[in-house]
């Protein structure tokens, strides 16, 4: 796995750990369940454990099973967010592109979902669409300093020394 794609599943376990207690707290509660706890709270972890252990198949099996059970539109963005990295780690391009776009529908800020995107349109050689994301990640959360360096880069790659 490429430095940039062990980067997005690094941001996706992020995403997961930080929002994790939100996640919890805004999932419907079940009776037979301890509270906070979900059928796509759990696939969610399992998915991200079977990413940071190189599974990505696995992951992306767990990921589209968090999906299916996602009550809230949380559990949703963090299921598209992990089913992009799962894809874009198997090299499925088109895939990771179309989840990421899901996962920006339902929060256009997010950096890192940006950054990741900008990240696909790279290896895809849509180097325009890159800048474009790679800039609005490095607005939207100046503390993301990947984002300023992949738009170096891809500026490079344009002949854009400027």
């Amino acid at each position: 796995m490429s430095a940039n794609w062990r980067l997005i599943v690094t941001l996706a376990a992020v995403l997961l750990v930080t929002a994790g207690p939100s996640i919890a707290s805004l999932d419907e509660k079940e009776p037979t369940r301890p509270p906070g706890r979900s059928p796509s709270l759990d696939a969610l972890k399992r998915g991200y454990s079977a990413s940071e252990q190189g599974e990505h198949d696995e992951a992306y099996t767990h990921f589209h099973s968090a999906l299916e059970t996602a009550s809230t539109s949380e559990l949703r963005f963090q299921a598209y967010v992990g089913l992009g990295s799962a894809a874009a780690a198997l090299g499925r391009l088109d895939d990771a592109r179309e989840n990421f776009e899901k996962a920006l529908l339902l929060r256009p800020e997010n950096a890192e979902t940006l950054f990741s995107l900008g990240l696909v349109a790279k290896e895809q050689d849509r180097y325009q669409e890159a800048t474009s994301f790679f800039a609005n990640a490095a607005v939207r959360d100046p503390s993301l300093s990947e984002a300023m360096v992949e738009l170096g880069v891809v500026y490079e790659i344009l002949g854009r020394h400027e």
